[in-house]
């Protein structure tokens, strides 16, 4: 995922540096929408995990 964020922040830079504000604000939501949903399921994998430990 990280690999994907760092590739998607180059577009967004690469955008901005072209003047296109619209595409690199729309990878830039992109990118959180991307962070959000890592974290939301790392999230849910670290509960998962530590009810799998106590059963």
């Amino acid at each position: 995922m990280e690999k994907l964020i760092k590739l998607l922040c180059a577009i967004a830079d690469e955008h901005a540096r072209r003047g296109n504000e619209t595409a690199s604000i729309k990878v830039i939501n992109t990118i959180y929408e991307a962070w959000d949903l890592d974290i939301r399921t790392h999230s849910e994998e670290v509960v998962e995990n530590k009810f799998l430990k106590v059963s």
